[in-house]
């Protein structure tokens, strides 16, 4: 929850055991947006942060694009421009479950992530230790579909610190290109998903937080009855000289760029 940038240090909202989660309770994930343009097939919204809300410093303009495609898909393209140096990592934290609604746990889904390292947590914490791990020989090799609930409930530490799946992976393709992250698909309701970004990392969540949620038509929402792929820089990439920087310097612009990619098998 605390970082330096250009000789000064910034103070987050400490809402996660020492770290910062999601920016904190007045974070542009938790206020309302204004609309900027629509579409038949796209919407447009825009938000304005300023200067050290939530201890992130300058005056920053926030825009967020939805558009449906013909093929299929959802794509979410992000824009940032601050008046000072700043960090923007933004992302998408959609949970999916290709069964549909209130059809229970995700185990069976298959699942595919584009990634052959990923970044180990600090065991009692949610942050990364700052290691680029290989996932040969792991239950996070996920280079081949394999079920989610295959091996997630496998002795081992880090899967019994985050209760499950809550990683960062490390994407297989160049720095900033348009890539391949994750596919996944269920052979229950035939339908299938592709992720791709030109975002470094993907968080693959696997709802291990979540109580019971009352949904529509009577259900539920349990643990673990969804999935995430959170597109994104690496977490605590701000403090790892190693993993790729976050900050945007001022008067740049952010872009990034993540599309949700469904079709049917049956």
């Amino acid at each position: 929850a605390v970082f330096h940038l250009n000789g000064k240090e910034y103070q987050l909202q400490d809402n996660d055991g020492g770290n910062n989660l999601h920016s904190g309770d007045n974070g542009v994930a938790l206020r309302v947006w204004d609309l900027v343009e629509k579409n038949d097939d796209s919407i447009k919204f825009s938000i304005e942060d300023a200067d050290l809300n939530e201890g992130f410093p300058g005056n920053a303009t926030i825009t967020v694009e939805y558009k449906l495609t013909d093929e299929n898909e959802i794509v979410i393209s992000y824009s940032g421009v601050c008046d000072q140096d700043t960090v923007f990592n933004l992302t998408n934290h959609s949970y999916f479950n290709l069964n549909g609604h209130g059809t229970g746990r995700v185990f069976e889904q298959q699942l595919y992530i584009n990634a052959s390292s990923y970044t180990p947590l600090i065991i009692g914490g949610g942050i990364p230790t700052g290691e680029i791990a290989s996932v040969e020989g792991t239950p996070f090799d996920f280079r081949s579909f394999k079920r989610i609930g295959q091996d997630i409930e496998m002795e081992n530490e880090q899967l019994a610190n985050a209760h499950g799946y809550d990683h960062n992976y490390v994407i297989d393709k160049a720095d900033g290109e348009m890539g391949l992250v994750a596919k996944a698909f269920s052979d229950e309701s035939g339908i299938t998903m592709e992720v791709l970004s030109d975002c470094p990392g993907v968080q693959f969540y696997s709802a291990n937080y979540i109580g019971t949620r009352n949904a529509k038509a009577g259900a539920s929402y349990e643990w673990r009855d969804a999935f995430c792929l959170e597109t994104q820089y690496f977490p605590n990439a701000i403090n790892e000289a190693n993993f790729k920087s976050p900050v945007t310097k001022a008067g740049q612009t952010y872009k990034s760029t993540t599309i949700y990619k469904f079709g049917i098998n049956k």
